[in-house]
């Protein structure tokens, strides 16, 4: 299960990758045009490594061909596969940009609940004022965890699959913590893809 405190990271790390000057171009329907972002003379061609859990319960396990080493822990079975020289290519761009999609709105609606919060926090003048501001904002945070977590751990997973070049058998039994590990790496390595899809989302 991906948590609230997970997501909480998970945004330092966006927060990070937006001050980044890798240079990313984004198709502007309404002009036609097509705009570049970033330092044009940024294009380093980059891949990462990435090593991901999967867990099945024991009576689910067939054991791949091509995995030697699993380790039981209480009912489940894990096994873990190396990715090498991942990358973001042309192919797979659209595809991440999907997924990534998903994902923007969480972090959008988390911000504009701490624009509001800062705002009503100056204009309340009492103690208890304050505490009540500081209440709703919890409350909303909560409520926005709540109702879109399953749509953005859904949209984290595809992410790093479709990565990963991971089957859909797969992908469904990846632990999360790993998609958590593995979607920060590549966030932070490829910042142009999270702030591509942002833009997208902007328009």
């Amino acid at each position: 299960m991906i948590t609230k405190s997970d997501f909480d990271d998970l945004g330092k790390v966006i927060e990070k990758a937006r001050e980044d000057s890798t240079p990313y171009a984004v198709y502007d329907g309404n002009s036609e045009q097509l705009s570049v972002y970033g330092d044009a003379n940024k294009t380093e061609n980059k891949s990462v490594d990435m090593t991901i859990l999967f867990r099945f319960l024991k009576e689910d396990f067939e054991q791949p061909d091509d995995i030697a080493d699993t380790k039981e822990i209480g009912k489940y079975v894990q096994y873990a596969r190396t990715y090498t020289d991942v990358a973001i290519t042309p192919r797979k761009n659209t595809e991440v940009l999907e997924h990534l999609l998903s994902v923007v709105p969480y972090f959008t609606e988390l911000e504009d609940a701490m624009s509001d919060f800062k705002e009503a926090m100056e204009k309340a003048e009492t103690k208890e004022q304050k505490s009540e501001v500081y209440r709703a904002y919890n409350i909303k945070v909560l409520h926005v965890y709540n109702t879109m977590s399953d749509d953005v751990t859904i949209a984290l997973y595809n992410f790093v699959a479709t990565l990963c070049g991971i089957s859909d058998e797969e992908a469904a039994h990846m632990v999360a913590s790993s998609v958590m590990t593995a979607a920060s790496t590549i966030i932070t390595e490829f910042p142009e893809v999270f702030n591509e899809a942002e833009t997208l989302f902007g328009y």
